[in-house]
C-alpha cells in the first residue's frame, strides 16, 4: 500500500561504523565495537528459551557463543554490510579504516568487476543489477583470506543431525 515497511534496525544494520546492536532473546545476537572501530564483538545467545534465562539468572554474560573481530575482520564486516545497502561510499571507508577498500581488497574488487558484478568508480563501490543476485558469492571472496587464515583443517563434531552451530557465527 505504498508504505515503507522498513525497521530502523534494519537500515542501522548496514552502519556497523556507526551503530552497535543489542539482541535481546533466546538466539539474539549483538554486536558492537570500540569507538575507533578497530575491534568488535559478535555474541549470540543460547538457541534455547530454557538456556537462555539460565544464563539471564545466572547474572553474567547471557550469551553463549562469540566472534573476536580483529581489523581486517571488520573492513570485510562493513564492505559486506555496505554492499547489502546497495552502496560502498569510499570517502565513508577512508574515513573508519584511513586506507581505500580498492586498495585493500584489489584482486578481489578487480574479479568483481571483471565479472561485471560491480562498478566500481573514484566515489563508490555499487553492486550491479546482475550483482546484486551474487551477493554471497562476493562476500564469499571479500572474506576468502580470513577464512583461509583461520580454517581449521579438523571441523568440530555436529551435536544434532542437521546442526551447523559450528560454523554459524
Amino acid at each position: 500500500r505504498g508504505e515503507d515497511r522498513r525497521f530502523v534496525y534494519e537500515e542501522h544494520s548496514f552502519r556497523p561504523d556507526r551503530y552497535d546492536m543489542l539482541g535481546f532473546g533466546p538466539a539474539a545476537v549483538s554486536f558492537g565495537t570500540n569507538a575507533a572501530f578497530w575491534w568488535g564483538m559478535k555474541e549470540v545467545n543460547p538457541d534455547g528459551a530454557a538456556d537462555y534465562v539460565r544464563a539471564v539468572q545466572s547474572g553474567g554474560p547471557t550469551w553463549d557463543r562469540y566472534f573476536w573481530y580483529d581489523a581486517r575482520d571488520l573492513r570485510v564486516f562493513y564492505l559486506t554490510r555496505r554492499l547489502a545497502a546497495l552502496e560502498l561510499d569510499r570517502i565513508d571507508y577512508r574515513r573508519a579504516f584511513e586506507t581505500d577498500p580498492v586498495v585493500d581488497f584489489r584482486q578481489e574488487f578487480a574479479a568483481l568487476s571483471t565479472e561485471r558484478l560491480v562498478t566500481v568508480d573514484p566515489a563508490s563501490v555499487r553492486p550491479t543489477p546482475r550483482g546484486m543476485f551474487f551477493a554471497d558469492s562476493a562476500a564469499a571472496l571479500l572474506a576468502w583470506r580470513q577464512i583461509q587464515t583461520r580454517r581449521n583443517p579438523t571441523p568440530a563434531p555436529a551435536t544434532e543431525a542437521n546442526d551447523n552451530g559450528g560454523g554459524h557465527m
